[in-house]
């Protein structure tokens, strides 16, 4: 399953005109086995979310949270900052992961 950070870097790759995941890789400053790291589910630091989110004039806070809400099992937590991210007014972010049957719905 692919994780919101990949979600993200194909959104960003493609914002930014880089034609493979590796070229993105490099532009970003990560290791090129990120992408496919990503691709299998894991997520990137904060601060890698935070840059690809600016850079395509997004607020990176529902990335980051989506991103921590995926990371972990515990459901309480994950309903915690689903909570936190509707609070900031990110509500029709959200829609995309809990839909997806990503995160549960309170």
């Amino acid at each position: 399953m692919q994780s919101v950070t990949f979600q993200l870097f194909e959104k960003w790759r493609a914002g930014k005109g880089y034609t493979s995941a590796n070229a993105g890789c490099v532009a970003l400053g990560v290791e090129r086995a990120c992408a496919t790291h990503w691709k299998g589910g894991r997520n990137a630091e904060a601060n890698v979310i935070e840059r690809m989110a600016r850079d395509l004039g997004e607020d990176p806070a529902a990335w980051i949270l989506a991103a921590a809400a995926e990371k972990t099992i515990k459901a309480d937590e994950q309903r915690t900052l689903l909570r936190l991210a509707k609070s900031l007014g990110y509500a029709a972010a959200l829609f995309m992961f809990i839909g997806s049957g990503q995160l549960p719905i309170m």
